[in-house]
């Protein structure tokens, strides 16, 4: 700052020195003089150029800053908002009702009256003795009475109808994976044909169950229609 307020005071001199007695300065006069001397003045107005140029850049530098600053101070700072505090809330647990003890009521005793002993001796002698007597014979009764459940019905045995043909047999240990071909049908147990109900499948049988009776067919057999034929 100090070197420019030197070359404005510089620049002052020198136009107080061209001023006329009135205090004008002569334009035409400085014009003429610097076609005359320009080696001298145009340092002089560079001079002043430079001098203008920094106190215009000085200015505006300064300006800025002042500027910012104020934009700084004019800038509102927001305090952060912290959100409220949640309340926590602890459920309010109802004390346990105790549970009263029922007491169950007290099982009725029924007296039951001594039975009325014989008057002599001999009558109560022979009705001990005719009570064992009495319980085997319920016991038969009762065991006589029970069907036991190993006693079958007997089903007559009828010789294998005519229409029914066996042509081979595929035997497993499985009940449920033996097979057998009848009147060219695969079959299991089970199988209707011809009336008849397949009740079990043997290595070199079939046995049958029909309402006249039950009957069985080998694998080797020669049916009475085939002897015919």
């Amino acid at each position: 700052m100090s070197y420019i307020l030197d070359a404005l005071k510089k620049i002052e001199h020198e136009k107080s020195k061209k001023a006329g007695p009135d205090g004008r300065i002569s334009i035409t006069g400085d014009l003429f003089h610097e076609r005359k001397k320009p080696s001298g003045r145009s340092g002089i107005w560079k001079t002043a150029a430079i001098v203008v140029v920094a106190v215009l850049v000085t200015c505006a530098g300064t300006w800025f800053v002042l500027r910012g600053d104020g934009l700084k101070s004019r800038a509102v700072v927001r305090p952060a908002v912290s959100a409220p505090p949640v309340a926590v809330t602890t459920p309010v647990i109802p004390a346990p009702v105790p549970i009263q003890a029922v007491q169950a009521p007290p099982a009725q005793v029924i007296s039951v009256p001594p039975a009325s002993s014989p008057s002599t001796g001999g009558k109560q002698s022979e009705a001990a003795a005719a009570s064992p007597r009495e319980s085997r014979r319920l016991k038969k009764a009762v065991r006589e009475r029970i069907p036991s459940p190993v006693q079958k019905q007997d089903v007559p045995t009828v010789p294998p109808p005519a229409d029914i043909k066996l042509s081979g047999i595929a035997w497993q240990d499985e009940h449920a994976g033996r097979r057998a071909v009848i009147n060219g049908f695969l079959l299991k147990e089970g199988a209707v044909v011809s009336g008849a109900k397949i009740t079990d499948i043997q290595a070199d049988r079939v046995r049958f169950s029909s309402a006249a009776g039950v009957f069985e067919i080998r694998l080797d057999a020669v049916l009475p229609s085939e002897v015919k034929k």
